[in-house]
């Protein structure tokens, strides 16, 4: 947003005449449906899903999380829910759901997509059938 009309938008520049605007972030609860493999038989993404009409579909994917720790126990926890490994690709049963936050809901070639993915926390206590699904998410 402009703050004043006569000012020019100029890229990485800090300017007092603009102001940046980001959306609330929303919280989204999502399953774990692949990992593609880094080294040493690590996981080095993890691709998330949200419900879709009593599937589940692929919205986006994080790769950061906040401490080692909390990456060894998802790893840990993933590796029990195992289904399938091709082309350097694991595949999970949809069990291990993760709180994230977005910016929202977007769509790329017809298909959703997550914008701005954070992990925020393992959700032990909650089941596939309790994550957002993408019905949801296009009311906000």
């Amino acid at each position: 947003y402009l703050i004043s009309p006569d000012s020019k938008y100029l890229v990485n520049s800090k300017n007092s005449d603009y102001l940046k605007y980001n959306p609330s972030n929303l919280e989204v609860l999502a399953v774990v449906t692949s990992s593609n493999v880094g080294k040493f038989n690590s996981f080095k993404s993890f691709d998330v899903s949200l419900r879709n009409n009593g599937t589940f579909e692929k919205v986006g994917n994080f790769t950061d999380l906040p401490t080692k720790e909390a990456r060894l126990r998802l790893e840990n926890a993933l590796r029990k829910q195992v289904v399938d490994f091709k082309d350097n690709k694991y595949f999970f049963k949809p069990r291990i759901v993760v709180k994230l936050k977005t910016s929202g809901l977007a769509y790329r070639k017809d298909k959703p997509s997550l914008r701005d993915v954070r992990f925020i926390t393992v959700m032990n206590d909650m089941y596939a059938s309790d994550c957002t699904s993408i019905q949801e998410m296009e009311e906000y």
